[in-house]
């Protein structure tokens, strides 16, 4: 029989209550806390779904070439593109690495969105994105390009550097990425596109995560805070490029994709410049002339049964629990300072397995230090347009946070990567999470590290 706990205690067990699960039984889960902690497919699939899951690794892992070529299977990168294989972009299938480490070039793993603000009934087919692309260098930079197409353009960081000081004295430096565009082949951006990073999330627990019924997270919601207790994270209504119609958003850092299909779909467009059943039209604007002219093959670079195979690959990895029990006292510091008020548990899939992904899955306001301004109008539960704003985030999830490291040493935290550890990404939060920080930084010093290592077992 299924154990359950009560929703302080689920926050406190890590693995402990799921490990002994019937969901282990299953192999949903592993154990494995190595670099190889996320590429474990699950146990118990028939030959059949064994051998889509390998064709969805081999789609994912191996890169892909400019078309026309012998490897017809792989051919069609570009024109426009930034990366060439998805796994370049997630190591390990972790996260992306941070973006103020130094060094002559940014991380392919850390794209620039190209914003402009959207109506949610007149601009459909961009809405699922989170953003209206800029006229010429449409939503997202390029930063290649195929033989006979100019790249898009070049990015460069500097660094802008603060000290925050804790009551005890202690000190921690906060680094802050200022991304600039160099080299731009096109013309200039127009004047009301803004720059938007989004570094590559961990893809971990995609299939649970999408499994979890509407009406759990819809439940979770309180908009106005009717509780006061300062949080009021709301539903991310957005239009679904593969079923037509508004669905609540549950990926993506402004929980702007409604399903791991279409954010499979959308990545292997905008990142690789692969056409494919979801957006079939070559990642091009009317103003790149040499982009159009490029060649372009019969059909989808990526037709819809590789595209369900990648997705069906990343449905199917096993989520890893640590075979430790976790701290109690850092774990009753993550009650006690009200973290979980956002990073929560306790969910039950369609299929009755119990998850503890640590998010609500709601948008959030973080604060002006982590706005940016890409916003668009979106459909409230009420049915009233609502613009997201760019200080709104949808709450990150914390299961398998302490392998970020394991999985991708150049690991990043936080939507830019600005942060380089688990404590200087807690210090980046304001807005809604204040009080929750100001909670954190009270605590004296064994008392933060005490928290910190329940999150570096999670």
């Amino acid at each position: 029989m299924k154990k359950r706990f009560p929703f302080a205690l689920l926050s406190l067990i890590l693995a402990s209550d799921v490990v002994t699960s019937d969901a282990v039984d299953v192999g949903l889960f592993t154990t494995d806390r190595s670099a190889r902690a996320l590429s474990h497919v699950q146990a118990g699939l028939d030959d059949d779904s064994l051998d889509q899951s390998a064709l969805g690794r081999s789609f994912f892992t191996i890169p892909w070439v400019e078309a026309p070529s012998a490897t017809t299977a792989r051919d069609g990168l570009g024109p426009l593109f930034n990366a060439n294989s998805c796994a370049s972009c997630h190591k390990n299938n972790g996260g992306g690495a941070a973006s103020t480490l130094g060094g002559k070039s940014l991380s392919r793993s850390i794209v620039i969105k190209l914003a402009q603000r959207v109506d949610a009934l007149s601009n459909q087919t961009n809405l699922n994105a989170g953003f209206k692309p800029d006229p010429v260098y449409g939503g997202q930079l390029a930063i290649n390009g195929t033989s006979d197409v100019p790249f898009e353009g070049q990015v460069a960081v500097t660094i802008d550097s603060r000290i925050f000081t804790y009551p005890d004295g202690r000190q921690v430096t906060l680094t802050k990425p200022l991304f600039r565009i160099s080299q731009l082949n096109y013309g200039p951006l127009s004047e009301t596109t803004t720059l938007q990073p989004r570094r590559s999330p961990a893809l971990i627990g995609m299939g649970l995560v999408d499994a979890i019924p509407d009406t759990q997270l819809i439940q979770r919601q309180d908009e106005h805070d009717q509780n006061n207790d300062g949080i009021s994270g709301r539903a991310s209504w957005v239009f679904s490029v593969e079923e037509k119609k508004l669905k609540l958003g549950r990926f993506g850092w402004k929980a702007s994709t409604t399903s791991v299909n279409e954010q499979v779909a959308n990545a292997a467009h905008n990142d690789m410049g692969l056409t494919n059943p979801l957006f079939p039209d070559e990642n091009c604007t009317a103003a790149q002339t040499a982009c159009n002219r490029a060649y372009k093959s019969g059909g989808f670079d990526i037709p819809e049964q590789r595209l369900k195979a990648v997705s069906f690959y990343l449905r199917h990895l096993r989520v890893p629990v640590s075979q430790s029990v976790a701290q109690e006292e850092g774990g009753q510091l993550f009650l006690s300072t009200g973290c979980q008020a956002c990073h929560q548990t306790a969910y039950t899939t369609d299929k009755g397995v119990e998850v503890n992904p640590y998010s609500d899955f709601l948008l959030h306001d973080m604060g002006d230090d982590l706005a940016d301004d890409s916003g668009f109008t979106g459909s409230s539960l009420t049915g009233t347009d609502r613009q997201v704003q760019g200080a709104e985030w949808r709450t990150a999830p914390l299961w398998g946070l302490g392998l970020a490291k394991t999985l991708n040493p150049q690991a990043g935290y936080l939507h830019d990567g600005r942060a380089t550890t688990i404590e200087q990404a807690i210090l980046w939060h304001d807005g809604e999470a204040l009080k929750a920080k100001n909670r954190f930084t009270q605590l004296n010093k064994k008392e933060r590290d005490l928290l910190l290592s329940f999150l570096d077992v999670l």
